[in-house]
């Protein structure tokens, strides 16, 4: 009876047990939600009081947004020993600009825009960018610029003007955006200003990237509290004047972005000074001056901060789970925190002087031959409008100032510095931005430029930077103190000689205010489905081995290619694509599966001399399709399998090669060589680019330009040397693809094209003879020469000065040390009417 009852209780007590364990579990699942979501909202509570990131206060700073900064912030210890103005006193450093809240509410779109870019992991405020229109379409459907294919959103575009890719893009107008920057009526950030300026009002303009527009959610930037503290001196002199602000800075451009704000935006609304700060984005390059034993594999920012654990959609929506991913990244160590970096050799080239830079050289490092023409550029452009123009050294931590890898603060600025630097310690670093300052103050010095030297004074204080470059809130005001520091004794002697308004310059125009209306980009980067239905595949038996240690074979539907030996950008194979009598442009679509290490697919010139299109594909077991784009089918030439970089053999297996036309209309294959030229009368080919098919005349030979040797520059790792029959061009070592020597062409004259002919001696192993587009980016006709006894000539074709660069003398494809004696270098034109228009100049003392 017991036995029975005790077993009639375990029976009752089982369903009871398992409704309290549930009941439990509910409880504690209710806890937890209630828990999250107080925590959600304290969170999203204390955002809007403060306006500001909990995890990233240390990166904003002080950022007041009262009358008055705290004195306990970081950059009050050094205002007492900075130099300051006599009679202005100090203590105002502490006063902040007024701030007006923005009560324009947020555009729907414009908060749905960012959510989706920020839901894809990208940066918000590029959301709502206005690119311009011909840098979309100069890089949309480039394999390396992955930012707009990935795009989640449409993208928004102006029209160029003169056909500009310059500036890249603009702030929306008018606007009060999900950053926290607003805009006023010329998409500039900062309170709006009537069109034409008012009696006794003087304009200060403000140029740069990042530094100058500040992070969208600061209250202040830079330029706001140089004009608040120059109106207060003003005031404080009894002057009828003030002074207004434009703040034309937009973060991430370069200076040759802008000189174009300057030129399209800014002097139409008749700035009496324009002030630059900045150039940080062009500050890359550094690889070109370190030798390592294994190729610099230098992280990204995202290879050092930690991958995300948690959905994007769901950090982009909770503070809570922002909040958890934020911590990861800043807790959980990288390698790089603590490995050493690799040995490693840092230098200049030898022809370069790093205290004293000469800048009229054609080649100096870290890109700073374009910084240079482009902050000269402003200058004149300044001086012809009338107005002053400022400019500025610029200032980096460079690691050494940091405390401690474990404080988070610390960390980030220097994973930041490692994303940019690695491998260089600490002193290389500082050699680099020593560098470019000199090279500012060489620009100020020879143009005669007010300089205002900021880097000479700032404080290297890692409590008032964001990382190694950026600046936090409380170091912006530091900014803008030193900035109106340098300033004011110039400017008080301005207006006590009654120049502080900008100088007629008798060709005045009256104040205009440019289109800012923009329109929504569309552009087929791949061919669609029915594209691809109408397509025929070409014959894959029509693929021609390259030779040496390539192997093609055909199975089936397949065409597999090989090279035995691990040797980088060896060519597989080729295939003629009869394409050429195609009208337009297109594409050329391959099916493939890579095995083993890189490969390359492209499609060359018709000279057979450079890639007019080219994409690198990574291994992997699926079957991959790569869409290689055409603009104009007339200008291809054959279809390339090939290496890329590779470390071990690699191999292709391609399924089909397709040519299909952007019109959509079925292609039809072009007749044989021997039949082609009819064809290519029936699409309308340019006379010249006929003329130019062949090599020029004795007429024109014999009225060509000889280019002086001695205008020659090498480049770093290589020398040119003068012999008694020429100059002698060599690389340091045998580095495939490395340049020798490059020579500026003519720029005086803008029509017509030609040839250069180049006479030279190549011993050792293959060099390359080419011309570089303007920009330097590409090649437009390039010439390989294999090493012989005697004299070789080459004669390169170019259609237009216009969009010609320089001769380029590089290694080819070697294995072993290459050398060229050049012996002489002409100058053919296309029309013996206008041969000697154009003559070579110098630009800077000779190497050789």
């Amino acid at each position: 009876m017991v036995g029975r009852m005790a077993t009639n209780n375990r029976g009752a007590a089982g369903p009871s047990r398992l409704k309290r364990s549930v009941t439990n579990l509910l409880l504690t699942l209710f806890s937890l939600a209630f828990t999250a979501g107080l925590a959600e909202g304290a969170l999203r509570l204390y955002g809007t009081l403060t306006n500001s990131d909990l995890l990233q206060a240390s990166d904003l700073g002080t950022d007041t947004r009262g009358s008055m900064a705290p004195r306990s912030a970081a950059s009050g210890r050094y205002i007492a020993s900075l130099p300051s103005t006599r009679g202005f006193d100090p203590n105002l450093y502490w006063d902040s600009p007024p701030v007006t809240p923005d009560n324009r509410p947020i555009d729907p779109e414009d908060q749905a825009r960012s959510d989706a870019y920020v839901a894809a992991g990208l940066y918000g405020p590029q959301s709502y960018y206005l690119w311009n229109e011909e840098f979309v379409k100069s890089t949309i459907c480039d394999a390396d610029e992955q930012h707009f294919q990935s795009a989640p959103v449409d993208l928004r575009t102006f029209p160029a003007i003169d056909g500009n890719p310059h500036p890249r893009y603009r702030f929306p107008p008018d606007r009060h955006l999900p950053s926290g920057l607003s805009t006023n009526s010329y998409g500039f950030r900062g309170s709006d200003l009537p069109l034409a300026k008012q009696p006794n009002v003087i304009r200060i303009a403000f140029l740069g990237s990042s530094q100058t527009v500040a992070d969208q959610r600061f209250a202040h930037n830079y330029p706001d509290y140089f004009g608040f503290w120059l109106n207060k001196w003003l005031e404080a002199e009894g002057s009828p004047l003030r002074v207004e602000i434009i703040n034309a800075g937009r973060e991430g451009i370069s200076t040759t972005d802008v000189r174009a704000i300057l030129q399209q935006e800014v002097l139409p609304l008749s700035p009496d000074y324009v002030i630059f700060y900045d150039g940080a984005n062009q500050f890359g390059g550094s690889q070109q001056l370190i030798r390592t034993e294994a190729p610099i594999k230098r992280p990204s920012m995202d290879d050092l901060i930690a991958p995300r654990h948690l959905p994007p959609w769901l950090v982009a929506h909770s503070k809570v789970a922002d909040l958890i991913e934020r911590a990861y990244d800043i807790y959980v160590p990288r390698p790089l925190d603590t490995n050493p970096p690799p040995p490693h050799r840092f230098a200049f080239p030898a022809t370069l002087d790093e205290n004293a830079p000469d800048i009229t050289r054609p080649d100096l490092p870290l890109g700073l031959s374009t910084f240079v023409t482009d902050i000269q550029g402003m200058a004149a452009d300044a001086k012809a409008a009338g107005a002053h123009f400022y400019m500025s050294t610029i200032f980096w931590l460079d690691g050494s100032e940091l405390n401690s890898q474990s404080d988070p603060h610390d960390l980030l600025i220097s994973r930041h510095l490692k994303s940019l630097f690695w491998p260089l310690e600490p002193p290389e670093i500082r050699r680099l931005i020593n560098l470019q300052n000199r090279v500012l103050q060489r620009i100020a010095e020879i143009g005669g430029i007010p300089l205002l030297d900021i880097a000479s004074i700032y404080p290297r204080d890692h409590l008032l930077f964001r990382d190694g470059y950026h600046v936090n809130a409380d170091g912006l005001r530091l900014l803008g103190w030193i900035a109106f520091q340098h300033f004011l004794p110039s400017f008080a002697a301005d207006i006590g000689n009654g120049r502080e308004h900008r100088q007629s310059t008798g060709q005045d125009r009256p104040p205009r205010r440019i289109s800012l209306a923009y329109s929504v980009f569309h552009q087929q980067c791949r061919p669609s489905d029915d594209m691809l239905a109408r397509a025929k595949p070409l014959q894959l038996e029509g693929v021609v081995p390259a030779g040496g240690n390539a192997m093609i074979t055909i199975t089936g539907n397949t065409m597999t290619g090989r090279v035995s030996s691990a040797t980088p950008w060896h060519y597989i194979g080729t295939l003629d694509l009869k394409a050429d009598c195609l009208p337009g442009g297109g594409w050329v679509a391959v099916d493939l599966i890579a095995g083993g290490d890189t490969i390359g697919i492209g499609l060359e010139n018709k000279a057979a001399n450079s890639f007019l299109t080219r994409q690198f594909v990574q291994p992997q077991d699926t079957l991959q399709r790569v869409s290689l784009p055409v603009k104009s089918f007339y200008d291809i030439g054959r279809f390339v399998v090939q290496n890329g970089d590779v470390r071990t053999p690699a191999s292709v297996d391609i399924r089909s090669i397709k040519v299909i036309r952007s019109d959509g209309a079925e292609p039809t294959f072009c007749p044989d060589a021997a039949s082609a030229e009819p064809a290519k009368s029936a699409v309308g080919v340019d006379p010249l680019e006929l003329r130019l098919a062949s090599e020029p005349t004795a007429e024109l030979i014999a009225k060509a330009q000889s280019a002086p040797l001695a205008l020659m520059r090498a480049v770093p790792g290589a020398s040119l040397e003068r012999e008694a029959t020429g100059v002698l061009g060599r690389a340091e070592t045998p580095t495939q693809w490395h340049y020798i020597g490059t020579l500026d062409l003519p720029a005086d004259c803008q029509v017509g094209g030609g040839w250069i002919i180049v006479a030279l001696r190549v011993r050792g192993d293959e060099i390359g003879v080419g011309l570089e587009n303007k920009t330097g980016s590409d090649f437009l006709t390039r010439t390989f020469v294999k090493p012989q006894d005697g004299l070789q000539k080459v004669v390169l074709p170019f259609r237009s000065y216009a969009t010609t660069g320089k001769l380029v003398l590089q290694n080819g494809q070697v294995s072993r040390p290459a050398e060229a004696e050049i012996e002489s270098i002409s100058l053919v034109d296309s029309d013996a009417t206008t041969t000697g228009s154009c003559s070579f100049k110098a630009t800077s003392a000779s190497t050789p």
